[in-house]
């Protein structure tokens, strides 16, 4: 009897043994099996490992063309027509005002209009030949004559002095334009300062107003 417990005892501890050592077989086996490949959905989080371009879209290769397109004519230069450049378009030369230089003196240099058409008019009385209120920012001037040579001009100047106006000076003028007098009301001169106030003549102020912008202005200007 002790003979079978002792057989029994040792046959169920090699069963054991065998069960363990199955068991760790098993287990190890598990773990060094490799799965078949397999696509794997990715997390959301994870990012794509190719870069997007979006120019790379097979859209837009497409090129859709135009319904109306627009041709530009550009004008030919041959036919000896200069173009100049205006808000409203394309103005050939032809209809450009022309420009013409000439030589005047000038009498009488003013930063507004009221003293300068005085000067305008007492000149007019003085000399026979035209007299024009020339406007050029920011100044009006009172000038004489109209002369094609530097050297008629100079020859009229004496005259000029001889009635008073010392200061007087030959200038080039560079003109298209209307007469300042002829392009202004006279009752309502442009550019006249508002609290400008002139005297009234009298008999006992003959004299022209001494206000420093009517000076004479033997500069340049």
């Amino acid at each position: 009897m002790k003979v079978s417990r002792s057989i029994y005892k040792r046959d169920m501890m090699k069963f054991f043994v065998f069960s363990a050592l199955l068991l760790v077989t098993v287990i190890g086996c598990h773990g060094t099996f490799d799965h078949p490949d397999e696509a794997r959905p990715k997390e959301a989080g994870e990012k794509a490992t190719t870069p997007y371009d979006p120019m790379g879209l097979p859209s837009d290769y497409d090129v859709v063309p135009e319904k109306y397109p627009i041709v530009a004519s550009i004008p030919d230069s041959s036919k000896g027509v200069t173009a100049a450049h205006s808000d409203t378009g394309v103005v050939s030369a032809d209809s450009l005002i022309g420009l013409f230089e000439t030589y005047r003196i000038q009498l009488f240099t003013s930063n507004t209009y009221g003293p300068a058409a005085r000067e305008m008019d007492i000149a007019r009385e003085v000399f026979d030949r035209e007299v024009r209120l020339d406007y050029e920012v920011p100044y009006y001037k009172v000038r004489v004559g109209n002369f094609a040579e530097r050297e008629e001009a100079e020859a009229y100047l004496p005259a000029a002095i001889e009635a008073g106006y010392s200061n007087a000076w030959v200038v080039k003028v560079t003109t298209n334009i209307q007469n300042v007098e002829e392009t202004f009301d006279e009752d309502i001169p442009p550019l006249t300062d508002s609290l400008e106030v002139y005297p009234e003549d009298t008999e006992s102020n003959n004299e022209r107003p001494q206000y420093p912008e009517d000076q004479q202005v033997p500069t340049g200007q």
